[in-house]
């Protein structure tokens, strides 16, 4: 389907009752993406006019919990529970929210894909896109059709030229808008205090870690295998500010979170393994799109970018052989030398 890209063409308000919601899921979901029911009205303008229009949530109802890169779900009578809920949902549009929890919000390929096939039944249909930062991102879809036609002059009966106007061709076209999302009531964070916390996340504290192996990995303090605990080497007091960088640059890219920087890179590989291909495609897309973000929470800066992915491909590659079947490994691999090349 052709699509035509209008900009901005409005705003979306999230009332704190809704925004109250959206936390909520993220709270007791956490790094995995969720999807769901998105109720609306339209509060100002007219959808005539394409312009100067504000829509504001009333609801959402969650129908599906996925994976930490997707999420799906299909209308079935389940959506009857919504209503039974929401008394004034019958009164309103519906159309998608769903979650990137600490991810950057972007429509990938697969967001705009699930527009083109849902927009098609509706009048206009809005999709939001969520994540624990508060940085939302929002599109209307209106299907709509164009035409195209051939003015034909020709002589009438008495010799003067006359016009006519001949449809030529008839398309389905996609109008897509992007939508301001207002957030009422949003706290404002203070300047110094984010400041505060990395000055307190600083502090060397005792930190616990798994035990260490060199045919294991662990993650949440289980080990694989079944060796005995003796056959493992118990060290404490690991200050994780003398890790090296371009591991944790690595570590966190493999997890797309930069929290997970100091895990394990190993088993950070092995859970790529057996995810589905629409899964793989995600996290390709996501991994485009933040990784100079990551690279400057790791490094603290975004100097010697280009020097640092072409450090970090070179570690990488050490573990080629391991991992020479796993298609994310060349992905990551291929991103990488991409940006080192630039």
């Amino acid at each position: 389907m052709i699509e035509e890209n209008l900009g901005i063409i409005g705003k979306l308000v999230i009332p704190k009752n809704v925004q109250q919601l959206i936390d909520y899921l993220h709270y007791k979901i956490g790094s995995t993406e969720w999807s769901g029911i998105l109720f609306y009205k339209v509060t100002k303008g007219s959808i005539d006019k394409l312009k100067d229009l504000e829509f504001t949530a009333t609801f959402i109802y969650p129908m599906n919990i996925g994976s930490s890169a997707y999420t799906e779900f299909d209308y079935t009578g389940e959506i009857v529970n919504a209503y039974n809920v929401f008394e004034g949902g019958l009164e309103c549009s519906t159309g998608l929210v769903h979650s990137h929890h600490n991810m950057t919000t972007f429509f990938s390929g697969t967001d705009v894909s699930e527009l083109q096939d849902n927009a098609k039944n509706y009048n206009y249909y809005i999709s939001l896109i969520v994540n624990f930062s508060h940085e939302y991102c929002a599109k209307i879809a209106i299907p709509s059709k164009t035409s195209s036609s051939l003015l034909s002059k020709f002589k009438n009966a008495l010799g003067k030229y006359v016009s006519i106007s001949l449809i030529k061709e008839e398309k389905d076209i996609l109008l897509l808008g992007d939508l301001k999302v207002v957030i009422e009531n949003k706290v404002t964070v203070p300047e110094w205090l984010p400041l505060r916390i990395k000055v307190l996340q600083s502090v060397k504290e005792e930190v616990k870690i798994p035990f260490i192996h060199d045919f294991n990995t662990f993650s949440n303090d289980e080990y694989l295998g079944k060796d005995t605990i003796k056959k493992y080497n118990f060290t404490k007091d690991i200050d994780f500010s003398k890790v090296d960088k371009k591991k944790q640059f690595l570590t966190s890219l493999v997890n797309l979170n930069e929290d997970n920087k100091n895990g394990s890179l190993l088993f950070s590989l092995d859970k790529l393994k057996g995810l589905p291909e629409a899964e793989q495609e995600l996290f390709a897309q996501a991994l485009e799109e933040n990784i100079e973000i990551l690279h400057d929470k790791v490094y603290g800066t975004n100097d010697f970018f280009r020097k640092h992915c072409a450090e970090a491909l070179s570690e990488l590659l050490t573990h080629e052989k391991k991992y020479e079947e796993l298609d994310l490994f060349d992905v990551i691999c291929q991103t990488l030398s991409d940006y080192a090349a630039l």
